[in-house]
């Protein structure tokens, strides 16, 4: 195929349109491409809705053979996929303009929570929120006790594969898990019941959080943020960074707890284990010894 398209009406011959058609337009015809034929790629009309391939007569054969069946099969394939592909469109912009909704008048669900205290993680299809999802959601208190853990059905994404490999979760299983909306009454509840967000780089989670309307600048509200108070404490440093940055699993190994990583429960188990032993460091580092 000819780089670029083009218009069909610059591109016709002597004999146009008889001579200058569609693929599907001569396999009615009883036609198929010559071998190493790739024909022109051309607007469809004026408008420039869309564009086909088209081929010149001296471009096709007749067909011989199952050859027509042949074409007629692909060209119901690519049919099926193109119509599969629309749908999924229409029902990513649905749903996007559904969570843009309910983030912003959801009504809020109140969350008994003595402690004060939330430690929040999320399992995502990705590292970009503008095009991944959120695929798991775990809050417990500062008690330890679970506040939610749901999985969550991804709405931009069907597939995830690298995701896949680190968090376990696959599209089989949040097929039939609730979508954001469903949820956001709930966890927004969550996070207003506390005065203190535990996390380990909360900032990542944030991010995503904040297509449910979740947001610090809503209340006022301290975070602490385990991986940036447990660096100094690690002490690897570099010249051009400062302190470096160490993953949630290298930090319970440090205080010696073992938990399954890239689950978000599992994960707010060991970053709640893990602040509770730094505030313990910083409390004797504070306190006076005589």
């Amino acid at each position: 195929m000819k780089e670029g398209k083009k218009s069909p009406i610059a591109n016709r011959r002597p004999g146009y349109p008889e001579t200058f058609k569609t693929l599907r337009q001569w396999n009615l015809l009883g036609y198929v491409p010559k071998d190493g034929c790739e024909g022109d790629a051309c607007w469809t009309n004026a408008f420039c809705d869309w564009w086909s391939v088209y081929y010149y007569k001296d471009e096709v054969r007749l067909a011989q053979g199952d050859e027509r069946a042949e074409f007629n099969a692909k060209e119901a394939e690519r049919k099926a996929c193109k119509n599969e592909m629309s749908r999924r469109w229409h029902n990513k912009k649905r749903d996007l303009r559904r969570l843009e909704k309910a983030a912003k008048s959801s009504e809020i669900i109140p969350c008994e929570n003595p402690s004060k205290t939330i430690v929040f993680d999320v399992e995502t299809t990705g590292l970009y929120r503008s095009e991944d999802d959120i695929l798991q959601i775990s809050i417990i208190d500062g008690d330890g006790n679970v506040l939610i853990n749901e999985h969550v059905h991804p709405i931009k994404k069907y597939s995830w594969e690298e995701a896949q490999k680190i968090n376990g979760i696959s599209p089989e299983m949040v097929e039939n898990a609730p979508y954001p909306e469903k949820l956001i009454p709930k966890v927004k509840g969550i996070f207003d019941s506390a005065d203190l967000w535990i996390s380990y780089n909360g900032e990542f989670d944030l991010k995503f959080l904040k297509d449910w309307g979740i947001s610090e600048k809503n209340r006022d509200v301290k975070q602490y943020d385990v991986m940036r108070e447990f660096a100094p404490i690690y002490g690897e440093w570099s010249d051009r960074f400062g302190w470096k940055w160490k993953s949630l699993g290298v930090c319970a190994r440090y205080f010696d707890y073992s938990f399954d990583a890239h689950d978000s429960l599992e994960d707010v188990r060991a970053t709640l284990y893990c602040y509770n032993k730094i505030k313990e460091i910083q409390e004797d580092v504070d306190t006076p010894h005589g």
